[in-house]
């Protein structure tokens, strides 16, 4: 994937602290390309949320200086993947129609809507049960559902929160095959946080691995793995089992 020369995302000396005293973000800089998929690896509890949710533009309560195309976070439409994604869909409603919840906005008719969602979803070879209740559907149908939703939008920037970390492996696999097809059409960029390191190689181009809080970088790694990955090659194995040393043995 073609990146531009400057970068999309721009966090430079971030520091983030709750209550005036307990320190969550430590001097937190980090650059991303444009179109690249980058994610933020660490321990449970290292700020890898407080981070997402700065540069989302929904916490707005810390130090230093983050950019997303220039703009501040706030001013940019960011499409938002939480890893609570369940409860976000309208049980009331059926799978269409929770995909077409951004777009009502728009003035589009019902009959506008659906047929709007059904050539998004064909383009990005995604097969969902349409006319079926969400509560019906299983939990990797539930995560495209709410993924498609949130990418129908045409974000400008894409975050995401653990968002395999309640799917089993046969439908993180399915999962993660179709974000890769996506992200290859729409090219947006993505921010990907994760506490699994074959995750993290197996999507990302660029993988920041954050300290115990208060979460600092202490290791950056582009992941030039030829597509498609697969967790069986050796050299993916080989860059998973590095990086798992890097992170143990506290970065460079």
């Amino acid at each position: 994937m073609q990146k531009t020369e400057k970068p999309f995302v721009e966090v430079n000396n971030l520091y983030k602290v709750y209550d005036g005293f307990s320190s969550v973000l430590d001097n937190v800089s980090l650059e991303i390309a444009r179109g690249e998929i980058a994610c933020i690896f660490g321990p449970n509890g290292c700020g890898k949320t407080t981070l997402l949710k700065i540069i989302a533009g929904i916490d707005k309560d810390y130090q230093g200086k983050v950019l997303i195309g220039g703009k501040s976070p706030i001013e940019v439409r960011t499409g938002i993947v939480p890893q609570d994604y369940d409860m976000t869909l309208l049980p009331w409603r059926n799978t269409v129609d929770n995909i077409t919840l951004p777009l009502e906005v728009n003035g589009y008719s019902r009959r506008e809507l659906r047929e709007i969602v059904v050539e998004f979803l064909k383009k990005m070879g995604i097969k969902l049960p349409l006319l079926s209740p969400v509560y019906k559907l299983s939990g990797g149908q539930k995560q495209l559902t709410v993924i498609a939703r949130t990418l129908i939008n045409k974000p400008e920037f894409l975050v995401m929160d653990e968002p395999f970390a309640s799917l089993d492996s046969s439908h993180f696999f399915q999962i993660a095959d179709v974000l890769k097809r996506i992200w290859n059409l729409t090219e947006v960029s993505t921010v990907l946080v994760t506490h699994d390191l074959v995750t993290a190689v197996l999507l990302s181009d660029q993988i920041f691995l954050f300290s115990p809080k208060p979460g600092r970088i202490v290791h950056c790694e582009k992941i030039s793995l030829p597509e498609p990955r697969s967790v069986s090659d050796p050299l993916f194995v080989e860059t998973v089992n590095y990086l798992q040393g890097v992170f143990l043995m506290g970065g460079e």
